[in-house]
């Protein structure tokens, strides 16, 4: 975008080819999210109907330092799965 030699209605379809690229990300992110979402929003919904239910332990502090150390446990082992990946790719 910052060649000054392309014309401005060049530069205009370029960022329209991208917008349904950029559509299809958005709608990937808002799914992650939405599927993050869902078992914390289930439990709150089936704590109605099932008292036995402790929905307490997500926003306490036990429960909260656990969904972060699987975040992060998470990140961490996908990681190394990406980075063996890439060594099985360039031996083959």
């Amino acid at each position: 975008m910052g060649n000054k030699d392309i014309s401005d209605e060049e530069k205009q379809k370029a960022l329209m080819q991208q917008v349904s690229s950029q559509i299809v990300y958005l709608l990937k992110l808002i799914g992650s999210i939405l599927l993050f979402i869902s078992p914390f929003l289930l439990i709150f919904l089936l704590e109605r109907y099932f008292p036995n239910i402790n929905s307490e332990a997500l926003y306490s502090i036990k429960g909260i330092s656990v969904s972060v150390l699987a975040v992060v446990l998470y990140i961490v082992l996908k990681k190394q799965y990406v980075k063996l990946l890439k060594s099985r790719k360039k031996s083959s």
